[in-house]
């Protein structure tokens, strides 16, 4: 004989997994229209239904004394569930850090009766709750802060407009979402604790609209994040835009190696991880170039200009956005206490409309400088190897021109 399927029914909850009396409420009514939560029915706020008669139900949401998860507890202890069950409690499974039961039987007396003890277990969840949020906060926001030692704008010039500001967004809505879920929990808490037991019978659908909008805008937000991210990693997997310089047809908008050096043979070094350059767009630097460029030159005395030229160049939207990334590059210099400024000679700049510029030697004694006019940022980098050196002051001022340039012609 064929065995018939039953059919599944989904819905959305209107309520996060931390409102215990929405929850509740939510549930029972579905009950009453003859909709009745299934084993293990709740996956990432969706929760799955079986139909039968209506019938009046009672749902409780029990807070569980340790953390549920993929990596700790899935389940109620068996000898919960037993008592539970003798009482005529029914054990569904979890929903976030809750236990969820059913009765079908109006005699059968509540899971909980003292309020105070139903408190402590529900404090416990906000405890979890809000450790959660302080290290969402560091490992969406600190963390990669301290990991790329830089700001905030130098980290979107870089990784990309799109991409850092949906994922500042999406870390930004996580962390208001746990500490609005630690603050509704202290509220329960604080309800429960003055001897007033759970409003079942709670109204869900005063709020149910803005939840579920709010998590729809979230899913998508998220899918957006993982799309730029996916699109930002193959890129970088297949070096998408990154070419070797001598395939480069372009003129860079700053002086290079040749400018440096230009009374010289110039001789490009045959190393695989650099002389190239990766020019891209975005919607907060329209043009920005990464510059790694080693050569010799050989003078015509038989000395020889040898070394790297590392740029990496941002034309903004705005000057302020230049300021900001200027003073973000010093910053990092200054703090990273490895680096030592770079006092230029009285004058070295004069005549050239740079707005600013800071040098200073890294953690290897090679000097760098930041240079900023008006829209444009420079940083870049010249360590020399050969029997001549051109003086710090001489190449920053031929890249200060450079950049004074560029910014006029944009």
């Amino acid at each position: 004989m064929e065995q018939k399927h039953e059919r599944t029914y989904y819905r959305v909850s209107p309520c996060p997994p931390y409102d215990v009396e929405g929850t509740e409420s939510w549930l029972t009514d579905l009950a009453r229209r003859g909709l009745f939560l299934k084993r293990d029915g709740f996956f990432a706020g969706i929760g799955a239904f079986e139909r039968r008669e209506p019938a009046e139900v009672r749902y409780r949401l029990e807070a569980s004394e340790k953390p549920v998860g993929l990596m700790s507890e899935t389940d109620a202890p068996p000898e919960v569930v037993e008592l539970s069950a003798s009482c005529g409690w029914e054990y569904l499974g979890a929903r976030g850090q809750f236990f969820v039961y059913r009765t079908e039987d109006a005699a059968s007396q509540e899971l909980n009766t003292d309020p105070q003890v139903q408190a402590l277990a529900v404090n416990a969840v906000r405890k979890r709750q809000l450790q959660a949020f302080l290290t969402s906060l560091f490992w969406l926001v600190i963390y990669p802060l301290l990991l790329r030692r830089t700001g905030i704008v130098l980290l979107i010039l870089n990784v990309g407009s799109l991409l850092t500001l949906s994922g500042a967004a999406l870390a930004v809505w996580s962390l208001v979402r746990e500490l609005r879920a630690a603050l509704l929990l202290g509220k329960l808490r604080k309800k429960l604790r003055a001897g007033s037991p759970p409003d079942h019978g709670k109204n869900w659908k005063r709020r149910a609209y803005r939840n579920l909008a709010g998590g729809w805008a979230l899913g998508i937000l998220f899918a957006v994040w993982i799309g730029f991210a996916l699109n930002a990693w193959q890129a970088a997997d297949r070096g998408t835009g990154e070419i070797p310089l001598a395939d480069y047809t372009g003129k860079p908008p700053f002086a290079t190696l040749a400018e440096l050096a230009p009374a010289g043979e110039y001789i490009p070094e045959n190393l695989q991880w650099t002389n190239t350059v990766l020019e891209r767009s975005d919607p907060l630097a329209p043009r920005s170039i990464i510059w790694d460029e080693t050569a010799t030159i050989l003078l015509p005395e038989g000395a020889d200009v040898s070394g790297g030229l590392h740029v990496r160049y941002f034309q903004t939207i705005s000057p302020l956005l230049a300021r900001i990334g200027a003073w973000e590059y010093e910053l990092r210099a200054r703090w990273s206490g490895r680096c030592e400024p770079l006092e230029l000679p009285e004058g070295a700049l004069d005549g050239l409309p740079v707005d600013s510029a800071f040098a200073y030697l890294d953690e290897v004694r090679f000097p760098a400088v930041v240079l900023r006019a008006g829209d444009v940022l420079i940083w870049a980098q010249f360590y020399q190897t050969g029997s001549e050196k051109i003086l710090p002051e001489d190449w920053i001022r031929t890249l200060a021109e450079s950049a004074a340039q560029a910014a006029d012609a944009s």
